[in-house]
C-alpha cells in the first residue's frame, strides 16, 4: 500500500490539483517501506512512479502508444532499480544506504531527462523562488538531491521512531537539524543572483491560434483552408495594430507545409517568428521556426530533439553548438519539447539567448492538463538556464515563464487571440562561484547523512502481506480510467461533440476535375502547402502543370524510385485516365484522390511515384516525365 499512497500523493502534487507541499513529501510512504523484502520493494517502486506517470500520459496512449510505452519504461527502470538495491533481499538496510540510493535515483533521472523525458523530483515540488534559485545555482540534479535528502531523512525518522530506536524528542531534533542544513543552499542562493547578459526591452505580440487537428487534415476541402487563412490574417492585422517589435506564432500555425526558400525569396519580411513543417521527402519532414528580416534571407531554427517514436518522421538537426543559429537580438526559438530538454537549452544559452520563444501544440492530445505539465517542466529548465521562456501555444494557454518561478498567463486555453507583452531578454546566473555552491551542497548533504546513519531493521515477513505486486495489475486499469476521465473533461472544455465528426465532409469542387484529372491532382498537392488554389489555376498541359507545381511548392518527381518510403508522404498515382494525388498521413495508409469520381481510395505504396522537394528552381525547369 505504500507505493499506492506515494503514487496518489504524486498525482496530488501535479496539475490540475497542484497541492504545493505534497511535492516535497510524496516519496516518504514508499521510502518508509524500503525495509521490506525485495519483491514488495520493487512493486511499490513501480506503483510510486507508475501512477502519476499514468495519470499524465494515459490520455495520449491511444494516439502515441509506442511513445507512452517507451516513456513509462524509461521512468520505471530507475525506480525499480532503487527498490532492488535499497536493502538486502530480506529488507535489512541503513539510513546511509537509503541516502546513497536516493542520490543514485537523482543521477539516473538526469539521464532520463537527457533521453527526452522531463522527469525529476523538482517537477513535483512547487515553483517557489528558493526552489527555482536552487535550480539556477546547482542545477536540477542539485535541487533533486536536496529534495531527496529531505524525504529520505523523514522516512528514516519515521522508521526509527516506529521501531523504538529513537524516541519522539530525538526524532524531532534530528529532523529539525537536517531540515535547517538542507535549507542552507536555497536560502543562500535566493540573494546572490546576477545578470550576465541582457538586451534592450522588446515588445512582443503573441498570436494564439486554435487550429484543430481535424481542421488541418481537411484543409483540402472547399472553404476550410480559406477560413483558416482569413482568421490568421485578422489575427496578424490585430497584432500589427499593437505596434510590436516582434510577432510570434505558435507551433503548427502554418496551414500546410512551408514553401521552399527559393520560392518565397521575394516575399516581404517580417518581424515574426513562425513555425511550420518543411516537406523534404517521403517520411522525412523538418520542423522549423523561421523569420525573415527585412534586409536579409530567411533564418531557421530546427527542432533539435524530436520525441522518440512520436516524432520519428522528423529530421533531427545536427547536435552540436556550431549548427545552432545565432540569436535574433537575444531571442531564440526552441520548438515544443526542445524547451524542456537540457541539451537543447544549453545550446540556446551558449548562443547568448536572453529569451526563449517556445511555440507549442499540445492542447489537442486528449488531456486538458498536458499543456500545464509542459509549462511546469519548461520552467524548471528555464530556471537552470537563467532565462525567461515565452510559451506560444496553438490552442493555448500561452504564458511568460520567468526563471524565479513567476508565471504570467497571456491567453487562456482553447481560444484565439492576440496579447502584447514587453520583455527584457536577459540571462541570470548564481553569483556564488561553483566551488562555493559545491561546498554548501556538501555541507548540507553531509550533515544529513551523519544524522541518518545507523541500521534499520527489516519488516518481519509476516507483516508483508499487502501483496503490492497485485496492485500492479491495476496500473493499466488506472491509466485507462485516467485517460477516459481526462478525455471527457477535454471534450467538455473544448466544446467538441464526441458523437459526431468535428467537421462534416464538405465539397471538393476545388480539386474535382473530371475532364482533366491531372489539374485536380496538382491543385490538391498545392493546397497541402496552404495555397488557396483550385484546379482552374493549374495549367492544362500536363508537363506545364508539373513545372507549375514545382515552382509553387518545390514538389518534383525523382528520376529514380525511392527504395524506402514511409509517412508522411506525397506522391502521384499514374493511371491511364490521368494522375491522381496521393497522401500518406502517419497512422494511416496511402490514399489517392480520383478527380474523375470525386472519391478517395487506398493504393499500394509500390505503385506510387513519390515526390521530393527540389533544392533550387533550376530543378523545376525540366521535371522528369512519368513512365
Amino acid at each position: 500500500m505504500s507505493g499506492l499512497l506515494s503514487g496518489l500523493l504524486g498525482i496530488l502534487a501535479l496539475p490540475p490539483i497542484d497541492v504545493p507541499l505534497v511535492g516535497l513529501v510524496w516519496l516518504v510512504p514508499w521510502l518508509t517501506r524500503l525495509n521490506q523484502p525485495s519483491r514488495q520493494r520493487i512493486a511499490n517502486a513501480l506503483l510510486t512512479i507508475g501512477l502519476p506517470l499514468g495519470f499524465v500520459l494515459g490520455p495520449i496512449t491511444p494516439a502515441e502508444t509506442m511513445a507512452v510505452a517507451g516513456g513509462m519504461a524509461l521512468a520505471m527502470v530507475p525506480f525499480a532499480l532503487i527498490g532492488a538495491v535499497a536493502a538486502d533481499p530480506a529488507g535489512r538496510t541503513s539510513g546511509l544506504r537509503l541516502l546513497l540510493c536516493l542520490g543514485l535515483l537523482c543521477v539516473l533521472l538526469a539521464g532520463v531527462r537527457r533521453a527526452g523525458l522531463p522527469l525529476s523530483l523538482s517537477i513535483f515540488a512547487p515553483a517557489h523562488s528558493g526552489h527555482m534559485r536552487l535550480i539556477q545555482g546547482a542545477g536540477i540534479l542539485g535541487a533533486d538531491l536536496i529534495i531527496a535528502c529531505f524525504q529520505a531523512m523523514l522516512a528514516v525518522v519515521l522508521m526509527r521512531a516506529s521501531s523504538g530506536q529513537w524516541d519522539a524528542g530525538m526524532a524531532f531534533m534530528r529532523i529539525g537539524i537536517a531540515t535547517t542544513a538542507l535549507l542552507l543552499p536555497p536560502a543562500a542562493m535566493v540573494f546572490v543572483t546576477e545578470t550576465v547578459d541582457h538586451f534592450p526591452a522588446r515588445s512582443i505580440a503573441v498570436i494564439q491560434t486554435d487550429i484543430r487537428p481535424w481542421e488541418r487534415d481537411r484543409a483540402i476541402t472547399d472553404g476550410v483552408l480559406e477560413r483558416i487563412k482569413a482568421r490568421q490574417e485578422r489575427l496578424y492585422r490585430t497584432a500589427l495594430a499593437l505596434g510590436p517589435d516582434v510577432v510570434v506564432w505558435p507551433e503548427s500555425s502554418a496551414p500546410g507545409y512551408l514553401q521552399p526558400d527559393w520560392s518565397t525569396d521575394g516575399e516581404a519580411g517580417g518581424r515574426g517568428f513562425r513555425h511550420g513543417y518543411r516537406y523534404l521527402a517521403p517520411g522525412y519532414v523538418a520542423s522549423v521556426v523561421q523569420t525573415r528580416p527585412d534586409n536579409g534571407r530567411a533564418r531557421r531554427w530546427p527542432k533539435y530533439r524530436p520525441i522518440p517514436f512520436a516524432e520519428s518522421h522528423l529530421a533531427p538537426a545536427s547536435i552540436n553548438t556550431a549548427s545552432m543559429p545565432t540569436t535574433a537580438d537575444g531571442l531564440t526559438p526552441l520548438i515544443c519539447s526542445d524547451a524542456s530538454h537540457p541539451e537543447a537549452l544549453r545550446m540556446a544559452t551558449s548562443g547568448r539567448a536572453g529569451l526563449i520563444i517556445n511555440p507549442t501544440n499540445n492542447a489537442y492530445l486528449g488531456s486538458p492538463f498536458l499543456a500545464r505539465m509542459h509549462q511546469r517542466a519548461t520552467q524548471r529548465e528555464a530556471a537552470r538556464a537563467g532565462v525567461p521562456v515565452l510559451v506560444v501555444a496553438n490552442g493555448g494557454p500561452s504564458a511568460l515563464l520567468r526563471p524565479d518561478g513567476q508565471q504570467k498567463t497571456l491567453l487562456g486555453a482553447y481560444q484565439r487571440g492576440v496579447a502584447r507583452v514587453t520583455v527584457m531578454p536577459e540571462r541570470e546566473s548564481a553569483a556564488l562561484p561553483g566551488l562555493a555552491v559545491f561546498l554548501l551542497m556538501a555541507i548540507s548533504i553531509g550533515m544529513t547523512a551523519c544524522l541518518a546513519t545507523g541500521r534499520i531493521a527489516a519488516v518481519p515477513e509476516r507483516q508483508c502481506q499487502s501483496r503490492a505486486s497485485r496492485w500492479l495489475l491495476a496500473l493499466p486499469v488506472f491509466m485507462l480510467a485516467a485517460g477516459l476521465t481526462q478525455h471527457r473533461l477535454w471534450l467538455a472544455e473544448t466544446g467538441i461533440d464526441d458523437s459526431s465528426p468535428p467537421i462534416a465532409p464538405g465539397s471538393m469542387a476545388a480539386i474535382h476535375s473530371p475532364d482533366a484529372p491531372h489539374r485536380g491532382a496538382m491543385a490538391l498537392l498545392a493546397r497541402e502547402f496552404g495555397l488557396s488554389l483550385g484546379w482552374q489555376d493549374v495549367p492544362a498541359d500536363p508537363a506545364s502543370a508539373r513545372r507549375w507545381l514545382c515552382r509553387k511548392t518545390g514538389l518534383r518527381l525523382r528520376e529514380r524510385r525511392l527504395r524506402t518510403v514511409g509517412p508522411p508522404a506525397l506522391g502521384l498515382h499514374l493511371t491511364p485516365a490521368g494522375s491522381q494525388a496521393v497522401r500518406w498521413i502517419p497512422g494511416g495508409e496511402p490514399t489517392a484522390w480520383d478527380p474523375v469520381s470525386g472519391q478517395f481510395h487506398a493504393v499500394d505504396p509500390e505503385s506510387v511515384r513519390w515526390l521530393t522537394t527540389a533544392r533550387s528552381p533550376d530543378q523545376c525547369r525540366s521535371t522528369p516525365l512519368p513512365p
